[in-house]
């Protein structure tokens, strides 16, 4: 039944565009493998997320402008613009279900490294180094990296996550510059779309955006409210929790291609 498919996805869509209405991520990976389900098709659901996740993107930035952090955006977008291109050049030489499978799984850890110290503290809150620390070696390679593997199959974004988790420790800047990487790293991937021309002409998936336009900006209107009421360590057990089910579920997607392979 359509209004069934209809109402499931925009449950999905807006369950999944909340939690990143709160946090600033994960969105996209984790309503893909339910819209690939619903709408039968992954070159239908990925679009749909991409302008949806666009658009979100865009909304928290502009109502958040006061929250960026010029030099930490210039950083983070200078290493992972950077690495797009070289992805996207690279990507048929790169063995995607393995990086990807390495990278949920770091996900996994990390995020239950997170949680594990949050809810074991007595204070509270988890050991964490000063924020110009993150800006090391390690994060370097990381916002690198997260640009070249999002060039190459779209699933960088994780380690840009794990990267501003410690370089934007406030709750607002961290939504609010992952949401302006987020922006521009879709209007390209839209550019390009635009250029082809074959899939904003695709008549499921224009039906499939109006559609769920609306289950979007309710999810967004929620989570900014809850976003606004969590305290420091609140939103940190959201953003673990968050980055290890966005985990899970590339890890679910991944490992059947590499046995299947």
């Amino acid at each position: 039944c359509r209004l069934t498919t209809i109402l499931l996805a925009g449950l999905v869509v807006f369950v999944t565009h909340a939690l990143e209405g709160i946090t600033g991520f994960g969105c996209s990976v984790l309503a893909l493998p339910f819209l690939i389900w619903l709408f039968g098709s992954h070159e239908i659901a990925v679009p749909i997320l991409v302008v949806l996740a666009w658009v979100l993107a865009l909304l928290i930035v502009f109502t958040n402008l006061r929250h960026l952090q010029k030099r930490e955006a210039i950083f983070i977008m200078g290493h992972a613009l950077v690495g797009l291109p070289l992805g996207m050049l690279l990507h048929k030489f790169m063995p995607e279900a393995g990086l990807t499978l390495l990278i949920s799984l770091f996900m996994v850890v990390v995020g239950t490294r997170g949680l594990n110290q949050l809810l074991l503290r007595k204070d509270g809150l988890p050991d964490s180094a000063a924020p110009s620390a993150a800006r090391g070696p390690g994060g370097r390679l990381a916002l690198l990296a997260g640009g070249m593997i999002h060039g190459a199959f779209g699933t960088g974004g994780p380690l840009v996550v794990i990267y501003a988790t410690r370089a934007l420790p406030d709750k607002s800047q961290f939504r609010a510059n992952l949401c302006l990487l987020w922006s521009t790293l879709n209007t390209l991937m839209i550019v390009r779309w635009l250029y082809q021309g074959d899939v904003f002409n695709n008549v499921e998936i224009m039906n499939g955006l109006l559609t769920m336009m609306p289950f979007m900006l309710l999810g967004w209107v929620v989570g900014q409210r809850l976003h606004d009421r969590f305290d420091a360590r609140h939103f940190l057990i959201a953003v673990y929790s968050v980055l290890t089910a966005s985990g899970f579920v590339m890890y679910s997607q991944n490992i059947g291609r590499i046995f299947s392979a």
